[in-house]
């Protein structure tokens, strides 16, 4: 029994899949990426450094780095901290949300041996990937073994919070003297020893540190014989009456390295005492990262003994002290409360208002939250409103009107809400949690509840849906002929493309490209072999050349390889097999590659007269020179070389015209053009039509609907609200021409065909209100909104590309499927999406404004088609 997919075919399905997933990749960008950090790049045998490995596109705890293949170190997992945050931007009242996913993973390397490490290779499962990082390189530098000096940093703590202060100290141990010099220091005044401190001088980023020269004011040596130390390049100014018949006259005023007396102390240790210095210094963390105190170097003569005559005797010594690395890190994770603002610190107090502590039920009302305290504002984020339940069930909140005040000390945030609820109820406490430095702990801290009264309003409905009840001067709403209320959805000042954007566009040039890609890909395999056959072809007539006169045996044997070569030469120029390759054979070939019939006519003969020749003895070669198969040969040779040519010339222009159509396809469709925001008409339309009574209270309201639609607003809920505004104005008609614009882009909506069917009766109270029976059949055009028909439309296009090139693949069969299953796509939907964006195309130019957005390539008077006529009959779109 054949398997029902070949296995050639499967092979080249694969290829396809394959080829596809490396596009979609490749369209994507990477998605998850990993970077490698030092904190130094050189450092002593015995120190340690910080490794640093940021993950972005993913944020698992679990997943850390493998460094397995790290040699010559001692690698610790220092811990990990999320990346991820999602900032909320208002910019002239439109709201931004922007969310970004990363990790960041701490390792403490420490190298075991001297010279040029390197910290790798890392290795990384993430997304479904593989990533690989060579790691970096770093220079670990050997120290002598000695007692005499041993240098100590140290940080109160390896890791703290932001705006956490900690301290860093230097200590020094010099070895005590013995007998009668034990309480002198083992410095020697005339030569004091030279410290080098790195993060002394210098300016360490994101982090506040003490005056340093204001703390080395203080330590300076108030005698010149008196030990010290020479710190960096630190120095004072010469006093030019010092020493004044000794001062050099060409500079009296040149500096002199400053000695400095650090804080000392006598130790006892191993039944001698030493001398210990130190200088503590105290830094306050402000922003997130690694910081390296280190290493100290000490270079210098240290005082080891004395003579009978008392001078003392020096040792030169080099010694250095490992670098402590502090890690400011954010609060942990463990325990961290959903509400958390992102800050640290103490003393935070939320407080809210409104305001106005009365309102109707649907009132816009004005929320501010004041946050204060001893924190940074700059990373004080928006308390998450949306997420109190407590809130969201009592009021409707506008995420897109949330606006930030920053004071000195305080953030204030306004958001507006509705109230959905009648009567006394309260604005629940609004929480806020912080990372108090002091407890070490995470606390929450709430505003107090404000007390609201809410009085009832008939024209609200409790879905959020204004429900207009009652009677009206003109018409009586009873029964099935109550029209549905409008909608306060907040995306309703927003613009809509009618055919889904920029993404629906995506989706269609997907299939074109990935078509495009298969036939590039195929024409490159095509061309590899071809230049391999041209390599083959370009040396045939060397070597048939070479090889003439070959042959042994005499005449005969002379005939039988002028005979071999010139079939040889045929063979690999015209790229046949040589075996079985008669005279005849010769001549037919030559007449199809363009030969003349009297060339192909002489080849022919001059190969039976060989062959004759070789078989029959050498008397049947009718004295055959090699000079006139050379001859033979290159003129051949010419012939069919300017055949070739032509020939290549007139192929030439197939991947031009392929380049053409990939051009034009993927400039037929234009990106939707997105209308201006008008959120205060959206809400001033939505209140009138609250408050309207009357007919021209409604048709006041839909006159402000109407002017959005002039500036170019376009969406389902600003139609239906117009439409709706107008049919309770008693404006059948036009009521009617934005309500099927309103179905165009929201589909099979109840509210929607209420509307309509009653707008088709033309307020006839004898006539029942339903919809043409002509939707049925056409359930898809009127049920699915645009953007989702334009999708289908889309994959369609993706689907007979796909067909296209398996196809060119010889997957026939899964072929046949793709192409079917794409054509009835295309054409079902894509005709769907033509006609309403015809019509659509046709109502702009009703209402004195063409959207551009709607119709990409038709320029001619839409209004002059002869279907556009039964549109208000109802039985076209």
């Amino acid at each position: 029994m054949d398997p029902l997919i070949p296995p050639q075919t499967l092979k080249r399905l694969v290829t396809a899949v394959c080829l596809a997933v490396a596009w979609c990749a490749a369209a994507r960008g990477a998605e998850v990426s990993m970077s490698v950090s030092a904190g130094r790049d050189s450092l002593y045998l015995g120190e340690s450094l910080v490794l640093t490995v940021r993950v972005n596109g993913v944020d698992d705890a679990s997943g850390a780095p493998v460094l397995d293949a790290v040699r010559d170190c001692d690698v610790r997992l220092l811990g990990s901290h999320s990346e991820s945050q999602t900032s909320i931007s208002v910019v002239n009242g439109r709201m931004t949300r922007q969310s970004f996913q990363g990790r960041i993973f701490s390792y403490e390397v420490t190298p075991r041996q001297a010279g040029i490490l390197t910290i790798g290779p890392i290795v990384l499962q993430a997304g479904g990937r593989t990533l690989r990082q060579p790691g970096p390189r770093v220079t670990v530098a050997g120290v002598e073994a000695q007692d005499w000096v041993v240098i100590g940093v140290e940080a109160e703590r390896q890791s703290v919070l932001i705006e956490e202060p900690f301290d860093v100290r230097l200590t020094l141990r010099l070895r005590g003297l013995d007998g009668a010099y034990q309480d002198s220091e083992p410095l020697d005044p005339r030569e004091p020893p030279q410290l080098n401190i790195p993060y002394l001088g210098r300016e360490l980023p994101g982090l506040e540190g003490p005056d340093v020269r204001q703390v080395l004011q203080g330590l300076l040596a108030d005698a010149h014989n008196a030990p010290g130390f020479l710190i960096n390049d630190f120095s004072v100014q010469r006093d030019p009456f010092d020493n004044f018949f000794n001062m050099n006259i060409n500079s009296p005023f040149q500096r002199n390295p400053a000695i400095f007396r650090l804080a000392r102390r006598r130790d006892e240790r191993d039944g001698r005492r030493d001398w210990v210095y130190t200088l503590a210094l105290r830094y306050v963390a402000r922003e997130e990262g690694e910081h390296t105190f280190g290493p100290v170097l000490f270079k210098g003569k240290v005082v080891t003994n004395a003579d009978a005559q008392g001078r003392a005797q020096t040792h030169p010594v080099f010694a250095v002290g490992a670098a402590a690395t502090v890690r400011v890190v954010p609060p942990p994770e463990a325990g961290r409360p959903s509400n958390y603002v992102g800050v640290l610190g103490k003393g935070l107090t939320v407080e809210a208002s409104v305001d106005s502590q009365t309102c109707r039920l649907g009132d816009p009302l004005q929320l501010s939250v004041r946050i204060a305290g001893d924190v940074n504002i700059a990373k004080l984020r928006p308390p998450a409103f949306w997420e109190l339940e407590a809130l969201r069930a009592s009021f409707r909140l506008y995420e897109d009107t949330l606006q930030t005040q920053r004071d000195d000390g305080a953030v204030t945030y306004r958001m507006t809400m509705r109230p959905i609820v009648a009567g006394t109820i309260e604005v629940p406490p609004i929480p806020a949690a912080y990372y108090d430095t002091t407890a070490r702990a995470y606390r929450t801290v709430t505003s107090k509840p404000l007390p609201l009264r809410v009085d009832e309003a008939p024209e609200f409905r409790m879905d959020d849906v204004i429900e207009i009840a009652g009677e009206t001067s003109d018409q009586a709403r009873r029964g099935d002929r109550t029209p549905s209320g409008i909608m306060l959805a907040p995306h309703g000042a927003r613009g809509e493309s009618l055919a889904g954007g920029r993404a629906v566009l995506a989706t269609a040039l997907a299939g074109p490209v990935f078509l495009a890609l298969t036939v590039l890909g195929l024409g490159a395999v095509r061309l590899r072999a071809r230049w391999r056959g041209r390599g083959a072809r370009g040396g045939a007539l060397r070597r048939a050349l070479r090889a003439l006169g070959s042959g042994d045996g005499g005449e005969g044997g002379r005939a039988a390889g002028l005979s071999r070569a010139m079939r040889r030469y045929l063979a690999e120029r015209l790229g046949v097999q040589r075996p079985g390759l008669t005279a005849h054979d010769c001549r037919r070939l030559l007449l199809e590659r363009g030969a003349g019939e009297e060339q192909a006519a002489a080849f022919g003969g001059l190969l039976d007269r060989l062959d004759a020749a070789a078989f029959g003895g050498g008397a049947h070669a009718g004295g055959v020179p090699e000079d006139e198969v050379r001859a033979m040969l290159l003129r051949l040779d010419a012939t069919l070389g300017r055949g070739e040519k032509s020939a290549r010339g007139r192929r030439g222009g197939g991947a031009a015209a392929l380049v053409c159509v990939a051009i034009l396809a993927s400039g037929a469709a234009r990106p939707a053009h997105a209308a201006a925001d008008d959120r205060f008409a959206w809400a001033q339309a939505g209140a009138a039509a609250a408050a309207a009574r009357t007919p021209e209270e409604f048709r006041a309201a839909a006159d402000v609907y109407r002017d959005m639609v002039r500036e170019g607003v376009r969406n389902g809920p600003l139609f239906y609200n117009l439409g709706t505004c107008l049919l309770l104005a008693g404006d059948h008609e036009e009521a009617a021409f934005h309500l099927r614009r309103a179905e165009r882009y929201l589909g099979a909506d109840d509210d929607v065909r209420c509307n309509l069917a009653l707008a088709l009766t033309g307020g006839d109270e004898n006539v029942a209100p339903a919809l043409p029976w002509t939707r049925i059949p056409l359930f898809f055009h009127y049920g699915l909104p645009g953007k989702v028909r334009a999708t289908a439309a889309a994959a369609g296009v993706v689907l007979l590309c796909l067909g296209a090139a398996l196809r060119l693949l010889r997957a026939r069969r899964i072929a046949r499927w793709c192409v079917t299953a794409g054509v009835v796509l295309t054409v079902v939907f894509g005709s769907s999406v033509a006609i309403s964006l015809l019509a659509e195309a046709r109502d702009d130019a009703r209402v004195g404004r063409t959207d551009l957005s709607s119709m990409s390539a038709f320029s001619c008077p839409l209004s002059r088609v002869p279907a556009f006529s039964l549109t208000r009959k109802g039985l076209w779109p």
